[in-house]
């Protein structure tokens, strides 16, 4: 990462346009870009970047994209998955068009009339958009109904298959109503799916969740799906515990990386 950010002046006297919260997440999107003008940190990241909250974020980003301050295109891994946004931040235009139809902007210069916006207040329901007319972050999240509701987490299909990866666990076969239901507000917490490769790495290593236990106990979907399990599988709750309910250092038996 460059030591320094090179932002065009008339980006600066665009600002009043877009308003100070688009501004900070596309200063933060520049600090991260290559030469070629492309970056691809998660929402969880600029949001940790800019201190700004993850709606806040979103918001920001469909503002940007609307005055053609930045463009958007998915990511995606070897399985065809999206894992991420791909960012490209263009050459400012001599005069970037007003495309805010449907977008919400932070600053009351720039309204969206249409949809029936006025500063703070909706005087009015806005129109459906039609398909043509989404913006890359709304066909992500509406025409992509696999991914999770975060953007930045595993698909159901992908933690399925990254659970049952996981050697001596209870195999999960598909994830029911109630299991999505959970499984939606679990990955709506950027901090759940940030440390979700270490909580199943340390679950893959734990003796106790793999049936090491009096009871012969084995963790399974709804288990880890449950509020809390997470954090308590991440503070070494289940670290090394033995038949007896002693603990000791395990070599781990399973590495899970984000990749697998």
């Amino acid at each position: 990462m460059s030591p320094w950010v090179k932002l065009d002046n008339s980006w600066l006297d665009k600002i009043p346009e877009v308003g100070p919260g688009p501004f900070s997440v596309y200063a933060t999107l520049k600090r991260y870009a290559d030469a070629s003008g492309q970056c691809y940190p998660s929402v969880s990241t600029l949001v940790r970047a800019t201190g700004m909250g993850e709606k806040r974020v979103r918001r920001a980003i469909k503002t940007l994209v609307a005055r053609e301050w930045i463009e958007i295109s998915p990511r995606r891994g070897e399985s065809g998955a999206i894992t991420s946004n791909l960012y490209r931040l263009p050459e400012p235009p001599k005069s970037p068009p007003d495309k805010t139809d449907g977008v919400r902007s932070e600053c009351p210069e720039a309204l969206d009339k249409t949809a029936g916006y006025v500063g703070d207040k909706m005087t009015g329901s806005p129109r459906t958009k039609r398909p043509e007319e989404l913006d890359p972050i709304e066909l992500e999240n509406q025409g992509n109904k696999k991914r999770s509701p975060s953007g930045d987490g595993p698909t159901p299909q992908d933690f399925v298959a990254r659970w049952n990866a996981i050697p001596g666990v209870q195999q999960c076969r598909k994830l029911t109503a109630e299991r999505r239901k959970h499984f939606r507000a679990r990955t709506a917490d950027p901090d759940w799916t940030d440390h979700l490769a270490e909580a199943l790495a340390r679950i893959g290593a734990s003796e106790f969740c793999r049936g090491g236990n009096d009871r012969g106990w084995r963790a399974d979907v709804d288990w880890f799906l449950r509020p809390d399990t997470l954090t308590r599988v991440i503070e070494g709750k289940y670290d090394g515990r033995q038949r007896n309910g002693s603990t000791r250092p395990t070599k781990p038996p399973y590495i899970f990386s984000a990749e697998n």
